[in-house]
């Protein structure tokens, strides 16, 4: 049985066009009002914070039926504050895959109850389940790729060459 730890109450961000993994450090700029009041709580309590993927980059206002079924607890390394543009660059890193249980409240930022399982029956992963999760992450990105603008020939083939 797997061990679960709860996380009570935490800011969340909604993330659009990112998945963070467990053991990933990453940079990101938070400018939607939401997601800024979520950062902002979380630099004044323990800088952990729930990082979940939205389905749809385009709704500007995520509901739960908008969101993913898993995230990432994170925490917060460092925030810079870019008055000019009226956003935060924002870096965290992410620690344990986690599904949210229960969302308290969508404004004026979201927060949820989130549950963490520790431990992942890896035996339970063949080769071939394996092989083809991987060649189903490279065909979502090479989709992805071909939509966005900010992926640049180097990034595209580093990730697909990557085994």
């Amino acid at each position: 049985m797997a061990k679960c730890l709860t996380y009570k109450h935490l800011p969340t961000i909604a993330l659009r066009g990112i998945v963070l993994f467990p053991g990933m450090r990453f940079q990101f700029e938070v400018g939607r009002e939401k997601s800024v009041k979520a950062v902002d709580a979380t630099i004044k309590a323990e800088n952990t914070i729930f990082l979940i993927t939205q389905k749809d980059i385009s709704v500007g206002d995520p509901k739960k039926s908008d969101l993913y079924d898993v995230g990432v607890v994170g925490i917060i390394r460092h925030v810079t504050k870019d008055d000019e543009r009226g956003v935060y660059e924002v870096s965290v890193e992410a620690r344990h895959r986690a599904r949210p249980v229960k969302y308290i409240k969508m404004r004026p930022y979201i927060v949820c109850d989130v549950e963490e399982c520790l431990d992942l029956n890896l035996d339970l992963i063949t080769e071939p389940m394996l092989e083809a999760a991987i060649r189903r992450v490279k065909d979502a990105f090479a989709e992805y790729a071909d939509l966005s603008p900010l992926a640049t020939d180097d990034l595209i083939s580093n990730v697909l060459q990557t085994d």
